[in-house]
């Protein structure tokens, strides 16, 4: 059973930055239907599947997105880590890494280096505030945020 109802209930205020002429009441919550999206930063108009449009946080364009991701410590990592010439990959997850209820543990990155015939790669976990102050946003609960 879906959490939404439909597609518009589920954009919440992200609905009013849909430009197009479709009834987003009418189509289900996680249609992959294209639709045309006024970004709430600039004012760009931007085209993007409604599933995608309805697990972002904001209505914003790709060019305002990497702006905001780059004002942010895992931007300004990834940043740094590409300036370096190091191949990148975000949310990086193993199949043998998991916690101990079964779920994989993702660390924010995997950086990969090929130096004088050998290869290197480090997983990197920034620890953001989530990892010492709870915080609704992060944890179902007090006790949650405690055991992790």
């Amino acid at each position: 059973m879906a959490k939404y109802k439909n597609l518009e209930e589920r954009l919440g205020d992200k609905s009013e930055y849909y430009v197009g002429d479709l009834d987003l009441s009418e189509l289900p919550p996680y249609s992959r239907q294209y639709g045309v999206w006024q970004c709430e930063k600039c004012g760009e108009i931007f085209e993007l599947d409604m599933n995608t449009m309805g697990s972002r946080w904001k209505c914003y364009c790709d060019e305002c997105r990497l702006k905001e991701y780059l004002e942010r410590p895992t931007g300004r990592c990834w940043k740094w880590l590409k300036e370096h010439n190091l191949e990148v990959t975000k949310e990086q997850t193993y199949d043998d890494l998991r916690t101990e209820t079964g779920r994989k543990l993702r660390f924010d990155f995997c950086a990969y280096l090929e130096y004088e015939g050998k290869s290197y790669f480090w997983l990197i976990e920034l620890d953001g505030e989530q990892h010492s102050q709870y915080s609704s946003y992060y944890h179902k609960s007090y006790e949650e945020f405690e055991k992790q």
